[in-house]
């Protein structure tokens, strides 16, 4: 009975102290009990889930060493959605508890501010989640609050994520005026000093501030007792000197860096970026090589063979060993697996020595292969596609020289001399899938062949290849010419990815030949059978008339062949020797005068006197009646001829004639020849405009650029100032962009993330809030972006009304605001709109 008594006792004593733990009543006891759940029943789990999401962004990360790292990692639109399970939870663990913990005031019907001290925390959680799974306005209305609503540590910590918040979507200006308010602050907690620096330097990285930036973490540095995060900002410090061109001051942060054990990844790259630092006149700069050549040995560093060998192919670049550099670029493309980057700088490096010791073929196929897989958003990604263009260009009527060339040769052998060659290419056909037929069956025996020899596999040659691609028939010297013009191995055509034989089948499948007979044509059918003589036979210039389509073909491609050079690559020696072979093979041909006169001007400017003399008479002799002639030995003859204003018209429309042919060098030519010796006529402004768009068809983006700006500055009071100003704003907005050196229609409207972006909302008919919204927008604005000079205004668009926010200056923070309106919901409420 006695034992009854005593728990019974215990059971109402019990009953009395959890009736006083309602979250209605604020003393010493509610206060310990709801203390003690909203800790450990909270808190406590809900901030070990958000440590489990953070582990699995930071395990999952992929660093690229050749950007400056972040500061911290976070995750992308992408990676965000791994992790909404952990966030989630912790949403819920912590709202739970500051729904049931926080004590209400019976009056007020309000929180009693500090009575649970863990509350604040609560709240930090879930803005920190909302932060990971990239819910950035509802994170800021988070931070925010409780920065207003509670005191001491958790009240700077609020602080110190809104700068995080602000710096990730990119409204620093918002940024700027909390991190004054907490430098200024001398109640900031001691250990809240390093986040302070750190974020502070963060916001100086974004805005690429490298010397305040480099100042803040050197401070930050100094505060951070973790070995891991000091390695990280030690390796950034010596990016940002790297930056800076302080050599020995990055090289020491990476020896600060690698001191202190971080991952092998990083320490792996630290002694690659350091090695790169070292002069060549360093007595060191021997040891490091061998170091490097001792790092690829190791088997552990198989995935950054690719590293190592481009570092040393550097290495010998700067000491101006080009052959064994050569040799190391492309050791690092053999061996890149997984880095796209790396593999991307290395065929640069391959096709820039390429067009340095102008072996143009080999650069413009390492130009293709390097923009395959370059990000777009390398600095030099639109002239590195501008050059490849340019050499393809070039390759292509190098290819068309080399077929016609040949298809005329073998037409013109006697029927002995074609049928062997033909004979001879069927037989290693035949021979070359025997040699397949038993790599093969000695890959199904285990790589072994029936008298037990090992076997290597290799790759069989394409049976359709043609003659002139062929090492064996080069004594035949029908590409002599490729000594002048280029380098090419035509019997590899190693950047092709199906690995086809360079030739041009004369018909394509599915088409038939014809030939003429009696002046009647015969449709013949194509023969598809590489093993017959009649498929090499097909196609052939065998008639007059084909014969002439073939060497109008060589002409026109001789004729860009040289353009090319002078124009596109600047090597005026090359295009001289192309216009010379043209004039030579070809006798009074269409471009012969044009040529000659352009042979004069690079002669002039080459300081070549006796070419430049050649080239005159030629003028003279050939081309008496030309204005290419007239215009070298009369200094006022395009003044002369364009005295009448008819003549100046008839002149620019030829001349604008001639860009819209894509001849774009002669309408060049015409223009400034004009603009010289015409002065300021009433067509002068047209040409200045035509001679900017012929210089960006010939040298890019940039080159136009500057064109551009002397219009409107030379011609002020002329109507095509406003045209040449729409082309340069046009221009300067793309920048960030593809390429820019045309202007259809398809170019203006495609996507660019990084140019100016508006915020579009289209009214309802008849609706009649319109000032009302634009009102809550702008308020809206404000408050989450800030003084960011946003401006809402309204335009007619049929019976409706457009919205336009404006500006933003990239795609990403268009789509913050956008993302932000429908989240802040205030524009849209007490209204009839759908979001």
């Amino acid at each position: 009975m006695k034992n009854r008594g005593l728990y019974f006792l215990i059971l109402v004593v019990a009953g009395f102290i959890l009736s006083d733990c309602t979250n209605k009543k604020n003393t010493f006891i509610t206060r310990g009990f709801h203390n003690l759940t909203s800790h450990y029943n909270g808190f406590y789990w809900a901030t070990e889930s958000i440590k489990d999401g953070v582990y699995k962004i930071e395990t999952g990360y992929k660093e690229d060493y050749s950007k400056t790292l972040p500061l911290f990692i976070y995750p992308d639109n992408s990676s965000s959605k791994t992790i909404y399970p952990e966030m989630d939870k912790a949403i819920k663990k912590s709202s739970l508890v500051i729904q049931r913990h926080a004590i209400i005031d019976k009056k007020t019907k309000k929180e009693v501010y500090g009575a649970v001290k863990w509350i604040d925390d609560n709240w930090l959680v879930v803005g920190k989640a909302h932060f990971y799974k990239r819910e950035f306005f509802s994170g800021v209305e988070i931070f925010e609050f409780v920065s207003k609503s509670y005191k001491g540590k958790q009240k700077y910590e609020a602080m110190l994520w809104l700068i995080r918040t602000y710096n990730e979507i990119g409204t620093l200006s918002q940024s700027e005026p909390i991190i004054a308010q907490l430098r200024n602050d001398k109640n900031l907690p001691k250990e809240l000093k390093k986040d302070l620096s750190s974020v502070i330097a963060e916001f100086y990285v974004k805005q690429g501030l490298w010397d305040e930036a480099a100042k803040e973490l050197e401070n930050t540095v100094s505060l951070t007792k973790n070995r891991k995060q000091k390695a990280r900002f030690h390796f950034i410090l010596g990016q940002i000197s790297e930056s800076k061109k302080d050599q020995k001051s990055a090289i020491m942060h990476y020896n600060k860096c690698i001191a202190l054990k971080p991952n092998y990844d990083m320490i792996f790259n630290a002694k690659i970026k350091k090695a790169r630092l070292y002069d060549i006149k360093d007595q060191r700069i021997k040891g490091i090589k061998q170091e490097l050549l001792k790092m690829a040995k190791d088997p552990k560093n198989d995935e950054y063979l690719d590293v190592i060998y481009y570092t040393l192919g550097e290495m010998e670049e700067k000491e101006k060993n080009v052959n064994q550099a050569m040799a190391y670029f492309k050791k690092s493309v053999k061996t890149s697996v997984n880095n796209t980057n790396q593999k991307a700088l290395s065929y640069l490096k391959l096709a820039d020595n390429s067009f340095e010791k102008t072996h143009y073929v080999d650069a413009g196929n390492y130009y293709d292969s390097a923009v395959a897989v370059l990000d777009k958003k390398h600095p030099d990604y639109d002239a590195i596609v501008n050059k490849q263009k340019n050499l393809n260009a070039l390759i292509s009527n190098l290819n068309i020289i080399h077929e016609q060339d040949s298809f005329l040769m073998v037409a013109g052998m006697d029927s002995t001399q074609r049928n062997a060659l033909i004979a001879k290419i069927i037989k290693k056909i035949e021979d070359d899938e025997l040699k397949k037929k038993e790599q093969e069956e000695a890959i199904k025996n285990g790589g072994v062949d029936p008298f037990g020899t090992v076997t290597t596999p290799t790759v069989a040659v394409n049976g359709g290849e043609w003659y002139f691609y062929n090492q064996s028939t080069k004594s035949f010297g029908i590409n002599e010419f490729v000594k002048k013009f280029g380098n090419r191995k035509l019997e590899d055509n190693w950047r092709r990815s199906n690995k086809q034989s360079n030739a041009i089948d004369p018909i394509e499948d599915g088409q038939k030949d014809e030939d003429t007979t009696g002046g009647k044509t015969v449709s013949i059918p194509k023969v598809n059978d590489k093993k017959k003589k009649e498929f090499y036979l097909q196609g052939l210039p065998f008639t007059d008339e084909a014969k002439a389509k073939s060497n109008e073909k060589i002409l026109e491609a001789f004729y860009q062949l040289g353009s090319i050079y002078r124009e596109a690559l600047n090597n005026r020696p090359k295009a001289m020797a192309a216009f010379d072979e043209m004039n030579k093979r070809f006798p009074k041909n269409k471009y012969e005068c044009n040529t000659y006169y352009q042979g004069h001007r690079m002669a002039s400017s080459e300081k070549d006197n006796a070419r430049k003399e050649k080239y005159y008479n030629a003028l003279k002799s050939n081309c008496p009646e030309s204005d290419y002639f007239k215009i070298l030995n009369d200094s006022d003859f395009v003044k002369k001829g364009l005295q009448n204003k008819n003549q100046v018209e008839q002149f620019y429309t030829a001349t604008y004639n001639l860009y819209t042919e894509a001849k774009y060098r002669e309408a060049l030519d015409r223009s400034n020849e004009s603009l010289k010796k015409d002065g300021k006529s009433d067509y002068s402004g047209r040409f200045a405009l035509l001679r900017a768009m012929c210089i960006g068809r010939l040298s890019g983006p940039d080159s136009m650029e500057r064109a551009l700006t002397s219009v409107i500055v030379n011609f002020a009071g002329d109507p095509v100032k406003v045209k040449a100003q729409e082309l340069l704003d046009y221009l300067k907005a793309k920048k960030g962009g593809g390429t820019a050196n045309t202007t259809t229609q398809a170019e203006i409207y495609s996507v660019n993330p990084n140019v100016d972006h508006f915020w579009v909302c289209l009214l309802p008919k008849d609706f009649k809030g319109e000032n009302s919204f634009k009102t809550k927008l702008s308020d809206y604005s404000t408050e989450y972006f800030g003084p960011s000079n946003l401006e809402a205004t309204s335009i007619v668009y049929g019976d409706q009304t457009l919205i336009f926010v404006k500006k933003f200056t990239n795609k990403e923070l268009a789509m913050n605001y956008a993302t932000g309106v429908y989240e802040y919901d205030k524009p849209f409420s007490g209204s009839n709109l759908n979001k």
